[in-house]
């Protein structure tokens, strides 16, 4: 290849800037728009197959308009040379990738296993956070991507706990100092019952009778689901075994969420808490 067909190529990291130095941008046109909606369409339904499909074509078209302008050599073997395509597919896909990792490195996608009817979120909803945002300003409501509690087994020896996810969106119910409890599945926080359509008792908490629970200072009582086996018997959760559950220290916390991202028909920002 000559230089000139070189200095194209990397010219074309910018989608078309090496067509519009050579004057041949009208030849790519309609390649070009076909990439930006891409593009566009790949980030909204990002984290979804279509996602991943659209943002793989925008790679492939992204390397061909690169391949396009080694293409106008009058010289040029191209089913010899494929070889170049195939290699700009290879290094644009890891551009792309890299383009994620450090300009949205702020951000993160982490899914729930909570139900909260207030926010329209369900069970399995994909959550957009801020990793900037994971110590600032929590309060009651808020929602936050934190890493699976310590807690792995009852200490009965007949119940085992399994968080669904390793990091999983929790929400914040008591702040650091509150008194927490539960009373016929409603959570009780210093002395106020809180919304059910707003603080849901997860599933594997209902029908259980929990002394108050103290939260330490620097920890968080938080909402979270939990997968739990048990073999034979009652539940019998005792206090010790859901403070351990669901207190929660600010270091657990890597992310704090501002956005149900999917499904994308109830996509929107979350209400900011109380």
């Amino acid at each position: 290849m000559s230089g000139y067909s070189f200095f194209g190529l990397i010219l074309s990291i910018i989608p078309g800037f090496a067509h519009l130095i050579d004057g041949r941008l009208g030849k790519i046109r309609w390649i070009l728009l076909a990439w930006f909606f891409a593009i566009v369409g790949g980030v909204f339904f990002y984290g979804s197959g279509v996602g991943l499909l659209l943002l793989g074509l925008a790679v492939g078209l992204h390397s061909w308009i690169g391949y396009d302008f080694v293409l106008a050599k009058e010289d040029f073997d191209t089913l010899g040379n494929s070889h170049i395509l195939i290699g700009l597919i290879v290094i644009l896909g890891l551009f792309y990738w890299g383009v994620r990792g450090t300009v949205f490195r702020d951000f993160a996608f982490d899914y729930t296993a909570l139900s909260i009817p207030r926010q329209n979120i369900q069970s399995g909803d994909l959550l957009l956070g801020r990793q900037s945002l994971a110590s600032k300003d929590l309060r009651r409501g808020s929602f936050v991507g934190a890493t699976q509690s310590n807690l792995r087994r009852g200490d009965n020896r007949q119940i085992s706990f399994q968080s669904r996810l390793q990091r999983m969106v929790v929400q914040i119910v008591g702040l650091p100092g509150e008194e927490v409890r539960i009373v016929k599945d409603v959570f009780i926080v210093n002395g106020r019952a809180l919304d059910g359509n707003e603080f849901p008792v997860p599933k594997w908490l209902r029908g259980q009778k929990i002394d108050p629970i103290i939260v330490a200072d620097g920890a968080y009582f938080v909402n979270t689901e939990y997968n739990i086996e048990r073999r034979g018997g009652n539940l019998g959760l005792s206090t010790g075994m859901v403070e351990g559950a669901c207190v929660i220290p600010s270091s657990q916390i890597q992310t704090r969420a501002i956005m149900l991202w999917k499904p994308v028909s109830r996509r929107g920002f979350l209400k900011e808490g109380q």
